[in-house]
């Protein structure tokens, strides 16, 4: 977080600078779960936080694929209604989080925002058809079936 907090102080649009695919720092934070470096931009740039790539991604989405609790429930409480946003083939958090049977984020997820679960990808998934362990599929049915 030094680190961070130094290179911003030198280079305040820093922050800004997007990678390759059009991830932000905040992307990258989120994908490595350092959530303090999450509450430095939302100091500087609140918006940032709910940046997306060309594909959509926010870093919620990367936070909630990599498992990273946390995260997720730090971004909600800057904006739930960032919660909902949808990559360009229509995933949310929780298809993000059903792929990759990050289990625990699924959990935050009913608690935070429910209906996300009754949502569909423009091919017509819910977050349990994405899903590629069967017992997630299991798991995330249940929690489809209760929200």
């Amino acid at each position: 977080l030094l680190q961070v907090e130094r290179l911003t102080k030198a280079h305040p649009h820093a922050l800004g600078v997007r990678g390759p695919e059009g991830q932000t720092p905040a992307h990258i934070a989120a994908f490595f779960g350092r959530r303090e470096v999450l509450q430095h931009i939302a100091l500087k740039d609140p918006e940032l936080l709910f940046a997306q790539t060309p594909d959509g991604e926010t870093p919620a989405h990367s936070a909630a694929a990599e498992g990273h609790t946390e995260c997720v429930t730090f971004l909600a409480t800057h904006s739930l209604s960032h919660m909902f946003a949808r990559d360009t083939d229509g995933w949310t958090l929780a298809h993000s989080a059903a792929c990759y049977a990050r289990l625990e984020v699924l959990v935050a997820l009913v608690r935070i925002a429910p209906s996300l679960f009754g949502i569909l990808t423009h091919a017509g998934h819910l977050p349990s058809d994405v899903a590629a362990e069967v017992s997630a599929k299991l798991f995330i049915r249940h929690l489809e079936s209760i929200c």
